[in-house]
């Protein structure tokens, strides 16, 4: 068995928590520019994907809503 402890948001400093989630905001607006420059939505919908999958590697729920 793998003795290896991943770390979770709830073991996470705050200056850690608060660091990764502007980078995925960072990534979701981004993102979402991109995708309105490109007339693809497909680029932000991948991009939400890729940010829910980190964040439940993480540990945590996300609900990202575009506006």
């Amino acid at each position: 068995m793998d003795d290896e402890k991943v770390l979770g948001v709830k073991d996470m400093h705050s200056a850690q928590l608060t660091e990764l989630m502007n980078f995925c905001c960072y990534t979701l607006d981004l993102a979402a520019e991109l995708a309105e420059q490109m007339n693809d939505p497909e680029v932000f919908k991948e991009a939400s994907s890729q940010v829910e999958s980190l964040a439940e590697m993480f540990g945590a729920n996300t609900l990202i809503v575009q506006i």
